[in-house]
């Protein structure tokens, strides 16, 4: 699977995330921008209910896409490797139960982050229905008339807004544009790193941006280039990782090799090895492209 494929089907989604958001962007500036005091109260009932059906129809359409495309990425994952292998993959039992628990586990996730989407904009919305003097209302008209970004008006008003650790809010849009791009890549090497386990492949190299880090993505250590045990793989370091794991079957670290010393070997015995460090940096191999 190319990268270019899994990005058509990230975008199948992500599309139906603009068109709700865009549905909902819209609205609330033609209640910001009713001059007439009087309709406001209904303007906003009018607004809730809209709400309520974009995010009724987003979690039905996602929860879908969640159950029928994550599989086929994880799979795409899993050919990939076995390809460089020069083998096939024989889905079983085994590949079923890991797709499982990941869209499961995954979903979770998004379920919790679009329930926290919806109670805020329905918590701040009813708040304004009964706040005579609309102040928030009032707030935003004023910011807009400004010239400030609509987006970032409503999300900081407690509108369509995830808010992340540390207090950011961030506009449903961007946060859904950084959540399909992270959750396809770890569908990707979920589905890699699964099929290598099952390949009996020891080693896999790291191909990511030069200035990302093994951990995080300031970590001093970067990881492109690096080659580390399967069982020590970082799949991402941070949200929107570009991170690719690939298999590396012929590496052998120089200290692994089996080295005859005194009182060791012999016939019919094994010599004595020794192991280095992890996670030795080796020249990149060259990206093949599915």
């Amino acid at each position: 699977m190319t990268p270019g494929e899994r990005d058509r089907l990230t975008r199948e989604l992500a599309e139906v995330w603009e068109t709700s958001y865009g549905r909902l962007l819209a609205r609330f500036e033609e209640v910001v921008d009713d001059p007439q005091r009087r309709r406001e109260a209904r303007n906003l009932k009018d607004l809730i209910r809209l709400h309520e059906r974009e995010m009724g129809r987003l979690a039905e359409v996602s929860q879908a896409w969640w159950g029928d495309t994550l599989p086929t990425i994880m799979e795409g994952g899993a050919v990939s490797l076995a390809a460089d292998l020069g083998r096939e993959v024989s889905w079983g039992q085994t590949h079923r139960e890991a797709v499982r628990r990941f869209v499961e586990r995954s979903w979770d996730d998004i379920a919790r982050r679009l329930q926290q989407i919806d109670r805020s904009t329905k918590r701040a919305l009813r708040g304004w229905v009964r706040d005579r003097t609309r102040a928030a209302l009032m707030e935003s008209r004023t910011a807009t008339q400004a010239g400030r970004e609509l987006a970032n008006v409503a999300a900081r008003n407690g509108l369509w807004q995830v808010t992340y650790a540390d207090g950011a809010k961030v506009p449903m849009k961007h946060y859904s544009d950084m959540l399909l791009r992270t959750v396809t890549a770890d569908a990707y090497n979920e589905g890699t790193l699964l099929q290598a386990e099952l390949e009996d492949v020891e080693w896999m190299q790291y191909f990511d941006s030069p200035d990302c880090g093994v951990t995080y993505h300031e970590d001093p250590v970067k990881a492109d280039g690096m080659i580390v045990p399967r069982s020590e793989v970082v799949p991402k370091s941070h949200p929107n990782c570009v991170r690719d794991v690939r298999p590396a079957p012929f590496y052998i670290p120089d200290d692994a090799k089996i080295e005859a010393r005194p009182g060791g070997g012999g016939p019919g015995k094994p010599a004595k090895a020794t192991r280095k460090k992890r996670g030795k940096r080796s020249p990149r191999q060259p990206r093949q492209q599915r």
